[in-house]
């Protein structure tokens, strides 16, 4: 999928940025600090710049001065030693959010070795991106508990208590609490409660972007149990019009699964989409770490699906065919360190499929393999260009079954 971001950076006029634009520094450091969700522009993270709140320590995690925003004196070192009773469960919460000025994310946690653990800050807008730059996304634990950074604009944010084993990243289209080596979260101003659905013994987050658009598209996207649902004949996936807008469908898989196998069979057919719609099944970490099955007239135009390897606009990353008039269908991708297999076949049958049944496949093993780790897979029904089918009506597609099979 191409997720759209359609956010404005203004950085010469001062208006904060969201997305590749550098800014002047922190809390009253020296450095240039970047925007978030994404490369960073050329300010970089300088100094001390970073955050001198909880004793001083820039994003990166160094140690600052001893105390009080950066201040002199003082017996609170960041990051400390042992907060509370090993023997317990790590606790992580968030105390106080600010969301205009310095917006500025407090909070405390507990029964950490502090020296093993810290805070990782998530905010979402469309999608969740890691605060406060993708250069810095550490907000270490003090030796009283407490921990500060802060963040770009947020609808949400989210503090995540991690382990050495966590591996960051830069935006999240799931929760991003889900993570391996995530030991404990909290989330302002509630946690969030997704509505998660079980298909083909996964569980899946539906996705919900129902008072801002958000990618792919950019869309409306409902989480609604009648727009998506899973029944007797599989995960059906909508796109929908009610009062003036158009919604459309998407379920994340709860984990990262790596490399192997990845099948799926449909029951309806895809070559009767609307021009506008796409029927996506790939796997997703970031734009330019994602593996696509695609059903589109308009992507594939004069056909009617292809297989991507991200990013799409470099040669020999992307093959298109034809899904013939079938109500049933099968595809799957293999995912190793070397190569991309695709293959598709008509009918339900498995897997190598006869002559006669094959549609179409296309090995992959150019320079953009993704490597595995944060990605999850997908299903999605969207409307390009976030506009309204040109047919004027909506369309309903059934993914009948979902498997995965590591290497042995």
């Amino acid at each position: 999928m191409r997720y759209l971001f359609g956010f404005l950076c203004v950085c010469a006029l001062g208006v904060m940025p969201l997305v590749g634009c550098s800014e002047t520094g922190g809390d009253g450091g020296s450095g240039g600090t970047a925007g978030t969700g994404g490369t960073a522009g050329s300010g970089g993270v300088g100094g001390s710049g970073g955050v001198a709140g909880s004793g001083g320590t820039a994003g990166s995690g160094g140690e600052g001065g001893a105390g009080g925003d950066g201040g002199g004196g003082g017996e609170v070192t960041c990051p400390g030693a042992v907060v509370g009773d090993l023997t317990s469960a790590p606790t992580i919460e968030i105390t106080a959010a600010s969301n205009t000025g310095e917006r500025r994310i407090e909070g405390v946690a507990g029964n950490i070795d502090a020296r093993e653990m810290h805070v990782v800050l998530w905010a979402k807008t469309d999608r969740w991106y890691v605060q406060p730059l993708v250069e810095a996304p550490i907000t270490e634990v003090c030796s009283d508990g407490s921990w500060s950074n802060w963040s770009h604009g947020w609808g949400r944010m989210l503090a995540l208590l991690v382990d050495r084993s966590y591996v960051p990243g830069t935006t999240r289209m799931y929760h991003p609490s889900t993570d391996a080596g995530v030991v404990a979260w909290d989330e302002w101003p509630e946690k969030s409660a997704d509505r998660v659905v079980s298909f083909s013994g996964h569980q899946w987050r539906v996705k919900s972007a129902e008072d801002f658009t958000a990618g792919p598209g950019p869309n409306y996207f409902s989480d609604d149990d009648e727009d998506v649902w899973v029944d007797a004949s599989g995960l059906h996936l909508t796109t929908v019009q009610r009062a003036e807008n158009w919604y459309c469908t998407e379920v994340v898989l709860q984990q990262s699964l790596g490399y192997g196998t990845y099948e799926f069979r449909l029951g309806s057919r895809v070559d009767n989409l609307d021009y506008r719609a796409v029927l996506g099944a790939f796997v997703y970490e970031s734009e330019n770490r994602e593996i696509d099955i695609e059903f589109s007239r308009i992507l594939a135009d004069p056909h009617n699906a292809q297989y991507v390897v991200q990013p799409w606009y470099r040669q020999g990353n992307l093959s298109r065919f034809t899904v013939p008039a079938q109500a049933l269908s099968s595809h799957r991708f293999v995912w190793s360190e070397s190569s991309i297999s695709f293959a598709s076949w008509v009918g339900d049958g498995a897997y190598p499929p006869s002559a006669g049944d094959l549609v179409y496949q296309w090995d992959y093993q150019g320079p953009d393999i993704p490597p595995p780790g944060a990605e999850r897979m997908r299903f999605n029904l969207w409307l390009f260009g976030g506009g309204a089918p040109d047919g004027g009506q909506g369309d309903e597609v059934v993914v009948e079954s979902f498997s995965f099979r590591p290497f042995d």
